[in-house]
């Protein structure tokens, strides 16, 4: 623990580490402030009056586990109460989410502890992996100690990387997915899989992840190594893919059908995976309102970004990119903004940009520091826009 400690330290992350506890102490406060001073936004963007009469630790613990925290809290305490169809607006929808941070969240609860409070736990831990997670990987890939360093601070500059220390997936499945990726570029095949299936019971992109080391392997031609030499390395990819068959599985046992986290997703949320969708979502629903405008704009920074950068970042980090991308935009375009905050190279294309002009690095971390406390006081309010 100690060497760890003094890596963090000599290589510049435990700064980033204690700024983070800070700021999210500063929206802690912000947004208690917030919530209980200006009030909470209705449907139609009129602010009213907080009825919460809640202590302030309970506040707290509700702001942090907004929106989606409420279902993983809900699957933490009662399990999955999905049974299969029909999945409506108000039944069976809680199949869609992931299983492995609610059920941790049960799990390190003991009987005893709130679950939102140790799922909180588990994200600002997830935090801290990350941080050095992210480091170690793009040293791994030859990036410079400069370049590596800005990433991880930009990665946590996102408008929207409070969701890192909310009761969400974000952190945790960001934390294995660099766990997967570190553990294939060092070679560790066992490793490789296992944090690919915690990676795939996390959220559903995490099946893409194969696609990282499978486009490696294909640059490398491995169908001229020997079949021993690239058979136990593309198995050690397939780690995601059996997260994602665990939990269809179990979807099978629970409901009936495999295939019950994308029914769920059409019939109770109204979100049908095609193709044309993600035309549809990126030029044409960025026109229907304000919320939609939002969401548009960071899926095509995220694109824009990535491809400008292709070449400095990898064309399996660029690949991999849009596929993530692709996946949410199949369906819909909700929730676009928090969604790429565990695309990790955004901050790196955005640190190959920002590297060559270091005027500007401290005023735009200083801006997007501050417009990430004024997001999360909106969010916390109710804003739409901030889903």
């Amino acid at each position: 623990m100690h060497k760890l400690y003094e890596w963090y330290k000599v290589n510049g992350l435990l700064k980033v580490v204690v700024f983070i506890i800070i700021l999210r102490l500063v929206m802690t406060f912000c947004g208690l402030i917030a919530v209980s001073r200006i009030g909470v936004f209705d449907n139609d963007w009129n602010i009213q009056k907080s009825s919460q009469t809640n202590s302030i630790s309970s506040t707290t613990l509700d702001m942090w586990s907004s929106w989606d925290g409420k279902w993983y809290e809900s699957i933490s305490k009662n399990g999955y109460i999905s049974t299969g169809r029909p999945y409506t607006v108000h039944t069976n929808k809680d199949i869609v989410f992931f299983p492995l941070l609610p059920y941790l969240s049960s799990l390190f609860s003991f009987g005893i502890l709130p679950h939102v409070l140790v799922g909180l736990v588990l994200s600002n831990v997830a935090s801290i992996a990350i941080v050095g997670l992210l480091y170690a990987l793009l040293i791994k890939r030859k990036v410079s100690k400069k370049i590596a360093l800005l990433s991880v601070w930009l990665l946590f500059a996102h408008p929207f990387a409070f969701i890192f220390g909310a009761y969400y997936t974000e952190a945790l499945f960001l934390m294995f997915a660099l766990a997967t990726l570190y553990s294939w570029h060092t070679q560790h095949k066992v490793l490789t899989f296992l944090f690919g299936v915690l990676a795939g019971l996390t959220r559903p992109v995490g099946v893409v992840l194969c696609a990282v080391g499978g486009i490696q392997m294909i640059q490398q031609k491995f169908w001229k190594q020997p079949i021993k030499q690239w058979l136990p390395n593309g198995a050690s990819l397939t780690g995601p893919l059996v997260g994602y068959g665990l939990f269809a599985y179990y979807a099978l046992i629970k409901t009936g059908t495999w295939s019950a986290f994308t029914e769920a997703e059409a019939e109770g949320w109204g979100r049908v995976a095609q193709i044309g969708s993600i035309v549809k979502n990126l030029f044409l629903q960025p026109f229907v309102g304000f919320n939609w405008f939002v969401f548009a704009l960071f899926a095509w920074l995220a694109i824009l970004l990535v491809v400008w950068q292709r070449n400095k970042i990898g064309i399996d980090l660029t690949i991999w990119t849009l596929l993530t991308l692709a996946l949410p935009l199949s369906t819909s375009i909700l929730g676009m903004p928090r969604y790429t905050i565990v695309l990790f190279s955004i901050p790196l294309a955005l640190g190959f940009m920002l590297i060559k002009r270091p005027a500007y690095i401290k005023p735009l971390l200083s801006l997007l520091f501050i417009v990430q406390v004024v997001g999360f006081c909106l969010w916390v309010m109710g804003a739409q826009f901030m889903v």
